[in-house]
């Protein structure tokens, strides 16, 4: 903005702002020094379906660089998340622009998640393969048969045992471990 004083330890005058002066007076301009001009990160997440993206507002960084200067934005660690690198999506890094208008935008993707089933001796076809986001749900398939037996669930182990039991209101990731599970 502007001052009366050269130092700046005068009267300030903003643009649009009416003076009454008694005299003739000279406004001295008033800048900022340029290596704390703003910039911000945003951060968006995979949604859970479909081809979108959200933007973790709660993680938008609000930043200063120098002006002019070369600045990259750190990724954050999003539990089942990875940084999409590879798409063209967003802009990882950039140059600070005088009038604060640097937008950093990160992008990440939700993992994968591959289960498969094994009917463990049952008869038919087994349930196709099932490719699901971090945070999804498995679609229950239906129940496979076997003479003689009844049907008591899926298992991630051959044996069945209690801890192993899979339920279909649990997220794949609370399930599992990995990337990869047999049903």
């Amino acid at each position: 903005g502007w001052n009366t004083k050269a130092d700046g330890t005068g009267e300030p005058v903003n643009a649009g702002q009416s003076l009454e002066l008694c005299q003739d007076t000279v406004l001295y301009a008033m800048w900022v020094d340029g290596n704390a001009t703003p910039y911000r990160v945003e951060h968006y997440k995979q949604d859970l379906e479909g081809d979108g993206y959200t933007r973790a507002d709660a993680d938008t960084e609000y930043l200063a660089g120098k002006t002019n200067a070369v600045v990259k934005a750190e990724a954050n660690a999003y539990a089942g998340f990875c940084e999409n690198t590879e798409s063209g999506l967003g802009k990882a890094s950039g140059v600070v622009e005088a009038d604060g208008s640097l937008v950093l935008q990160l992008y990440y993707d939700r993992k994968v998640y591959e289960v498969d089933y094994d009917l463990n001796g049952g008869e038919g076809v087994a349930p196709k393969t099932e490719n699901v986001r971090y945070g999804g749900l498995l679609q229950e398939p239906e129940e496979p048969r076997r003479r003689g037996y009844t049907f008591l669930g899926w298992y991630l182990d051959k044996a069945g045992t209690e801890a192993a039991d899979w339920d279909f209101y649990q997220t794949v990731a609370q399930k599992t471990d990995g990337p990869k599970a047999t049903l």
